[in-house]
């Protein structure tokens, strides 16, 4: 299997992906969003990122809880993510060893 990067115009990094950013203030100027729970931080400048800017502006919008289960990435990410106010960093992980084990056995498509 090819992976995403390999692509041509790939990008790993969706804080550069403006349409996915246009769509999500979309989503955040026509709801009323409060909370946003996010799992897989990684170093918290990706994604987190660009969910953090996207509701920004929208005065529903509280907080924006993300999750991080390896310590050096969560580390990192607190430091990354200190100037997002509403962004509570939280180490730990979503789903149990289990269940995790149980995804990655999944067959791929």
């Amino acid at each position: 299997m090819k992976l995403y990067s390999e692509y041509p115009k790939a990008s790993i990094k969706m804080s550069e992906e403006d349409k996915l950013f246009d769509q999500l203030k979309l989503l955040a100027d026509k709801n009323a969003i409060n909370i946003i729970i996010e799992s897989g931080t990684y170093l918290g400048t990706g994604s987190t990122v660009l969910l953090s800017n996207a509701f920004a502006g929208s005065p529903s919008f509280e907080k924006l809880f993300t999750c991080e289960v390896n310590w050096n990435f969560y580390s990192e990410a607190k430091i990354n993510l200190k100037k997002f106010s509403k962004v509570k960093c939280l180490y730990g992980r979503t789903v149990s060893f289990n269940e995790a084990e149980e995804f990655g056995d999944e067959p791929s498509c």
